[in-house]
């Protein structure tokens, strides 16, 4: 029953993710999915192969994409690329680099760092939700669903932009930085959903 719907439903959106639409709104992620292709590149000769080992990278997304894809009724290519360009308005990928960046000596900060990780991803699928169901689409594209979002949300995009200013001066950030600049992104979140 609800189970098999849910398989296919996944399967569905996972195909869709690997087909050349996601790659459109993948490309948009920008320097950081070149620099992956190149890398490939410099390994393989055959362009699918290098495209859907660049995708590999952004695998641990695309079960959260699926899922609120169906549950907003909007089409996977939309969310995924709101979901980029929420990335580089918040300058997410700046607290990825820097927690990819961070060394662990143990186990223990190896599950943290990837637990850090998924509560990125968590709170961009929770703002991308908050965007989409806040505002009344009708003919709007992602991006001016975003700027209208943006719009409404100035003094804590301003309260963000602080914590990643501050976050940029930090010489050797630990886990207790990334706590207070993850709470800080929990609460944009927040504010988002309670708009």
């Amino acid at each position: 029953g609800s189970l098999q719907g849910a398989a296919a439903t996944f399967r569905s959106g996972i195909t869709s993710l690997l087909t050349g639409d996601f790659l459109k709104a993948v490309e948009a992620d920008g320097a950081r999915w070149r620099h992956r292709q190149l890398e490939w590149q410099s390994l393989f000769d055959d362009p699918r192969l290098c495209n859907l080992l660049s995708l590999s990278d952004y695998a641990h997304i695309f079960p959260g994409l699926v899922q609120n894809a169906a549950a907003l009724q909007c089409s996977l290519e939309d969310l995924a690329q709101l979901f980029f360009d929420v990335e580089r308005l918040l300058e997410l990928d700046v607290l990825t680099r820097a927690l990819l960046s961070t060394p662990v000596d143990s186990e223990w900060r190896v599950l943290a760092r990837d637990a850090y990780l998924e509560q990125i991803v968590d709170i961009q699928l929770s703002l991308c939700r908050a965007m989409i169901s806040s505002i009344t689409r009708g003919q709007l594209t992602m991006g001016e669903v975003l700027t209208q979002w943006s719009a409404g949300q100035q003094a804590a995009l301003r309260r963000w932009a602080d914590v990643m200013a501050q976050l940029k001066t930090v010489q050797t950030p630990d886990f207790a930085v990334y706590t207070v600049v993850l709470r800080e992104l929990s609460e944009l979140a927040r504010a988002a959903q309670a708009q």
